[in-house]
């Protein structure tokens, strides 16, 4: 079993015009993990709660980047871009310095017919023990006040 996680964008969603002038829509994929027939298997014999807990504790194998990029290419699919690897240690921290860091991604990589303004970045781990989305429109207001 694969297992691939997928944004949709652009359509008729609230910021559609920053990627389509029409209203099409799109998506990129952002993860993927396998799981062989034992492993599956083992895992749904167990109870939903401990099923619960296997997701939601960090323990879907995840595809590392070059995997994820080499199925995805395999299969003909559009992958979300990698735009920037930055060690834990050199991340910012304060808003602003957040703030100046995402400014340099302001335009959208995945524009269609349109390249407009970027929603925002999603930063994680490559353990994927911590996630976040950086929205221009929170950081924005942030500054605002």
């Amino acid at each position: 079993m694969t297992v691939f996680y997928q944004e949709s964008y652009g359509g008729k969603t609230k910021a559609s015009k920053n990627y389509s002038g029409n209203k099409t829509q799109n998506y990129r994929v952002f993860d993927v993990f396998s799981l062989n027939r034992e492993e599956l298997d083992a895992l749904l014999a167990q109870p939903q709660e401990k099923i619960a807990q296997w997701r939601d504790h960090g323990n879907r194998p995840f595809y590392n980047e070059q995997a994820k990029e080499r199925i995805v290419d395999s299969l003909d699919l559009q992958a979300a871009p990698l735009l920037d690897t930055v060690d834990r240690g050199e991340f910012p921290v304060s808003f602003a310095d957040t703030f100046a860091y995402l400014k340099g991604f302001e335009q959208t990589e995945v524009g269609m017919e349109v390249a407009g303004k970027a929603e925002g970045l999603i930063v994680r781990t490559v353990d994927r023990t911590w996630i976040r989305k950086i929205r221009f429109e929170d950081n924005e207001r942030t500054f605002r006040k």
